[in-house]
């Protein structure tokens, strides 16, 4: 019940078909999750393989309604802008900061890298998955904490 009025809310909040909320995918308190949360990187899924990400540094924020995406990739902030229509998502524009990060730097290009190729993206229950094409690059958790 209250994630069917809250699905109608949001339909009010963001009326254009361009932006588009994930509304059928749900936390266990039954509050819908959107995009537009804090996801923490898990893994990264490269040519050479799977890589596990075991920081609580490396994580993405989405703000859909102004087409921006922002976080840290272990080491350095990152943004960018984005889109989002009907499933499917673009990054353009990524800048970061500049530190050198030693042990680190080889796993935030990747991540860095991967996200500019993402094209396609899927929330089901506490997770985001982002694919380029039919292949997943990266995989996050949502951060019960924001």
């Amino acid at each position: 019940m209250i994630s069917a009025i809250l699905a109608i809310l949001l339909t009010f909040i963001f009326p254009s078909s361009d932006l588009k909320i994930d509304v059928t995918s749900r936390r266990t308190s039954g509050v819908t999750i959107s995009i537009n949360e804090k996801w923490w990187l898990t893994k990264m899924h490269e040519k050479k393989g799977m890589r596990a990400v075991h920081t609580r540094k490396a994580f993405i924020k989405f703000n859909e309604a102004e087409g921006r995406a922002g976080g840290n990739g272990g080491c350095n902030s990152f943004g960018s802008t984005m889109k989002i229509k009907d499933g499917s998502i673009q990054f353009t524009n990524l800048i970061s900061t500049e530190m050198h990060c030693g042990d680190i730097q080889a796993a935030e290009d990747a991540f860095f890298r991967l996200l500019q190729t993402a094209n396609r993206f899927i929330i089901k229950d506490e997770s985001l998955t982002l694919f380029n094409c039919d292949q997943l690059i990266l995989e996050f958790t949502l951060d019960k904490q924001a």
